[in-house]
Order: C-alpha cells, then sequence, then structure tokens
C-alpha cells in the first residue's frame, strides 16, 4: 500500500436535529354514546336445518333383482331411519324418492 493519502475526499455534510414540533392546544374530544347496534338478520348458517324425516320401509323384502346395485342399496335401509342417515350410508335421495314415488317405502 502506498503512504499517500487520498486529497479528493468529499465534504461531509453535519445533520442536525431539528427542534420538537410545538403541540397545539386540542379542544378535548367530547364523549358520544355508542351507536345502537342494528338488529341481527339471520343467515344460513344461523338457520337450523329442519330434523331429517323418517324413512318407513312399506315391502317386507327387497323389490328389486338381487345382486344389483338397488338392492344393495336396499340393504343399507332400516325401518325408522332418517333421510340424512341413509345419505351418510351412501343411498342417493334420487333413489329414495324413486321407491317412495313406487310406494316401497314412505318418507315422512
Amino acid at each position: 500500500m502506498s503512504n499517500i493519502e487520498s486529497t479528493t475526499t468529499k465534504p461531509t455534510k453535519k445533520v442536525v436535529a431539528s427542534p420538537p414540533k410545538k403541540v397545539k392546544d386540542v379542544a378535548p374530544v367530547a364523549k358520544t354514546e355508542p351507536k345502537a347496534t342494528p338488529p341481527k338478520v339471520e343467515t344460513k348458517a344461523d338457520v337450523k336445518a329442519p330434523k331429517s324425516p323418517k324413512i318407513t320401509l312399506l315391502a317386507k323384502e327387497c323389490p328389486s333383482k338381487k345382486g344389483t346395485n338397488r338392492a344393495k342399496r336396499w340393504s343399507k335401509l332400516e325401518n325408522g331411519m332418517t333421510v340424512a342417515e341413509a345419505r351418510e350410508e351412501g343411498v342417493p335421495s334420487s333413489y329414495l324418492n324413486r321407491m317412495a314415488d313406487a310406494g316401497h317405502l314412505k318418507i315422512g
């Protein structure tokens, strides 16, 4: 390294902190009464679903040919089961409506 000092240094600018700003006198804010909340509107999430209707089996035996998908669905049904329970077992609502229209079961 050389022993020569650089003569081209830039002058530095002094930073001076500005004095704090004066706070204006502010009138105290009057307290207001809270606004009345509007009445709550019921949404789909608030409304409880009606109870699921019960299924009554009118046919003593399976009305469909054994080994078919309809026979498998019929075997999942029980007397007194609700429509929601039947749907959880995998029985389509269209099947339940079709069997009710044919007179093999009663819904409700």
